[in-house]
């Protein structure tokens, strides 16, 4: 059950490829508010999403594959 809201959040990204804040995300897929902020959490951690905190407003878009692999390179 938990591990289907970080799918949820996952897969939403990816068909919008947009930036979305929390909130915006939370009503999108239809979870509760804390629920999505501690998976986009949890997913940050997993490296899966860039998160933009702004204070109280935290905007969560998908991790860009590309330039992961930019990073590598610059740093070899």
């Amino acid at each position: 059950m938990a591990e289907d809201i970080k799918e949820k959040i996952i897969n939403f990204l990816k068909n919008t490829n947009k930036t979305y804040n929390v909130k915006e995300l939370a009503v999108s897929i239809g979870v509760s508010y804390p629920t999505v902020l501690k998976w986009v959490e949890v997913l940050k951690a997993e490296n899966k999403v860039d998160v933009q905190d702004y204070g109280n407003v935290k905007l969560v878009s998908l991790k860009n594959k590309n330039s992961e692999e930019e990073k590598v390179e610059n740093l070899e």
